[in-house]
């Protein structure tokens, strides 16, 4: 779990290596912390593991990063909030994740 600003400083080559490697150690576990990060940017993803049993992606569309899905570590459940509104669709939780997923 790691979380980062992206903001790259001016500086020495070992201090330059260490942020550079942070950075793409936030990307690489999508931002995930039991609180949101600092730094926030459009379009961020952010992996909230604050709940116990579950990690909860969020998208941050400019003002605030809003639920999009759950996922229930134990089980390897997914679910989406009834707050997302998925076009063409009444239950947001039938969607076949299996098609997504490639199954």
């Amino acid at each position: 779990m790691a979380q980062h600003d992206y903001i790259i400083a001016n500086q020495g080559f070992p201090s330059f290596r260490s942020d550079l490697n942070n950075a793409l150690s936030a990307t690489v576990t999508n931002n995930s912390g039991t609180s949101e990060p600092s730094t926030k940017y459009s379009g961020q993803i952010f992996a909230d593991t604050n709940t116990s049993g579950k990690i909860i992606f969020k998208y941050y569309n400019g003002s605030a990063f809003v639920s999009v899905f759950e996922i229930a570590t134990g089980s390897a459940t997914a679910t989406i909030p009834s707050t997302v509104n998925i076009e063409g669709e009444s239950d947001p939780n039938a969607i076949p994740f299996a098609i997504a997923l490639g199954g």
